[in-house]
């Protein structure tokens, strides 16, 4: 959230964090609309469907390549 600018940040389990931050973000519109854009950005730009796609096939080939390999040296 800090990277994205899209949120409240509280130490987790203190219940008096969390009451200040709804509060604060009760109180203040536009700062849910800044904290709301601000994700909607920031996942656009980091998690692209095709990018993370093509990201994830590369390592199903990798996590392939490297079994074949391991029962290649097995069977020598």
């Amino acid at each position: 959230m800090n990277a994205a600018g899209a949120g409240v940040c509280i130490e987790p389990e203190n219940e008096s964090e969390l009451v200040d931050a709804l509060t604060q973000l009760a109180d203040d519109r536009s700062l849910c609309e800044r904290l709301g854009r601000s994700g909607h950005q920031y996942v656009l730009k980091h998690f692209d469907r095709d990018e993370l796609s093509a990201r994830y096939l590369e390592i199903l080939k990798q996590t392939v390549r490297s079994r074949i390999a391991l029962r290649e040296k097995r069977w020598r």
